[in-house]
């Protein structure tokens, strides 16, 4: 499994086929940015995935949690 294909996988199935040309532009500590597109509301979108090894440190997802609405 490469990167993306990692972090694609806390996607929900419902998700999978919602977003739609998924690029990575960054990654760093916390985990990945992606841009791509919404084809429910028909736009361009970012989403921002954690490290899969952070889901289980309740002090990192808040921080996760804090940037992501930055």
């Amino acid at each position: 499994m490469n990167k993306k294909e990692g972090y694609l996988s806390l996607l929900s199935a419902e998700n999978k086929s919602r977003y739609q040309h998924l690029e990575l532009l960054a990654e760093g500590g916390m985990g990945a940015v992606f841009r791509g597109w919404d084809t429910q509301v028909v736009r361009s979108v970012i989403l921002k995935f954690p490290k899969i090894e952070l889901l289980q440190e309740r002090a990192a997802m808040r921080r996760f949690t804090r940037e992501a609405h930055t």
